[in-house]
């Protein structure tokens, strides 16, 4: 009896031990049993790509906010000027196959020089064509108008002549608005060109009122002002009023021009070089690109060979410093146009001038060495 009794008190035991003494549930083993949770599979973050380049800090971005360093040529589309006299009259290549040359040396922008307005041979077909060709081959294109030369009246009353740019003809041209808005994400428009006057407070009011000018027409894509004097005074492009030209545009999207055409004049009787540029603004060209490399807001550099006055480029260091400083930089010409600086004979690359085989090829620092396209 007694056995039986003990058997019955220690399965009593057992079982209440088995319990929690509070609420009844089954307690864990003293080793914890942990249950994998699902993890959630993380999703590749999507960009959704801008419409129009952009600009971020002194950078030229691709729609994908990727810096863009412009390498590439100026061409100027005078070939429609199919009348005697014209400058292109000699020229038997044509524009598309000339313009399928430059995409052959894997540049990735040019800027082309349009009639201003249709006019000239210029048609809708022809802009659609030229800058789709671009386009397609991922080159960004900057779009100028040549200006024509008229007259006026100063405050005496003497005649002074000044270089006059039709935007509205071009730019404010709906049907041609609506060609460019096609092809937005590739183009940069030339708002404010070079000047013919040294003058840098008219420069920052006439550079104000061009780009609103163009934010009127509705154009978003990031718009050029060149400085004052011809594009080429610098220190214009450094100081204060280039700030307030950039804060002027509402979008803050302003791409600034340096014509760096800062060559050495030589005298060909005597040999005597005297550093013009150099002695005028107080710096060499290969100092002037590393300062504008350091400007909160981008300048994009012109590069040719022969400046003013038989005054030769050191475009080989102009090259490699632009490279060292990310710097982008157009040349021009691509082909005999004005100055001696085009880079090939008739617009082949079978016929390039020697100074045309280093830009485009040879030289390290080279287009075909140093272009990366645009996304």
């Amino acid at each position: 009896m007694k056995n039986i009794i003990a058997l019955v008190l220690t399965a009593g035991l057992l079982l209440s031990c088995s319990f929690n003494s509070n609420d009844g549930e089954p307690q864990q083993d003293k080793e914890t049993i942990t249950q994998e949770q699902p993890q959630e599979t993380q999703k590749p973050e999507i960009q959704t790509p801008a419409t129009v380049l952009g600009v971020k800090n002194n950078r030229l971005v691709d729609i994908y906010g990727k810096p863009v360093v412009v390498r590439g040529y100026e061409m100027t589309m005078i070939l429609w000027f199919e009348t005697p006299g014209s400058i292109a009259e000699n020229i038997e290549m044509t524009l598309d196959t000339m313009t399928d040359n430059m995409i052959a040396t894997g540049a990735n922008a040019v800027r082309f020089l349009f009639p201003a307005g249709l006019r000239d041979g210029l048609t809708l077909e022809k802009i659609d064509h030229y800058i789709g060709k671009m386009a397609t081959n991922h080159v960004i294109v900057y779009l100028s108008i040549f200006g024509e030369r008229r007259s006026e009246l100063d405050a005496d009353g003497n005649s002074v002549e000044y270089d006059y740019y039709d935007s509205p003809a071009f730019f404010g041209n709906p049907d041609i608005k609506k060609i460019l808005d096609k092809y937005s994400q590739w183009l940069v428009l030339d708002a404010s060109q070079e000047c013919d006057f040294d003058d840098r407070e008219r420069w920052e009011r006439v550079s104000k009122e061009k780009i609103k000018e163009f934010r009127s027409y509705g154009y978003t894509c990031p718009l050029t002002v060149m400085s004052n004097t011809y594009g080429r005074d610098l220190p214009a492009l450094l100081s204060d009023r280039a700030q307030r030209i950039v804060d002027s545009d509402p979008l803050k999207a302003i791409i600034f021009g340096w014509q760096a055409y800062w060559g050495d004049y030589t005298d060909r009787d005597t040999g005597d070089t005297s550093n013009w540029y150099e002695y005028y603004y107080q710096m060499s060209l290969e100092e002037g690109i590393r300062q504008a490399s350091l400007a909160p807001y981008p300048i994009q550099i012109g590069l040719d060979y022969l400046a003013d006055a038989e005054s030769y480029v050191d475009y080989r260091s102009a090259m490699k410093v632009a490279e060292e400083t990310g710097m982008g930089w157009l040349w021009w010409n691509w082909y005999p146009v004005w100055g001696g600086n085009n880079l090939s004979n008739d617009g082949s690359l079978e016929s390039l001038t020697d100074f045309g085989r280093e830009v485009i090829y040879t030289d390290e620092n080279s287009v075909q060495n140093t272009a990366i396209k645009a996304n």
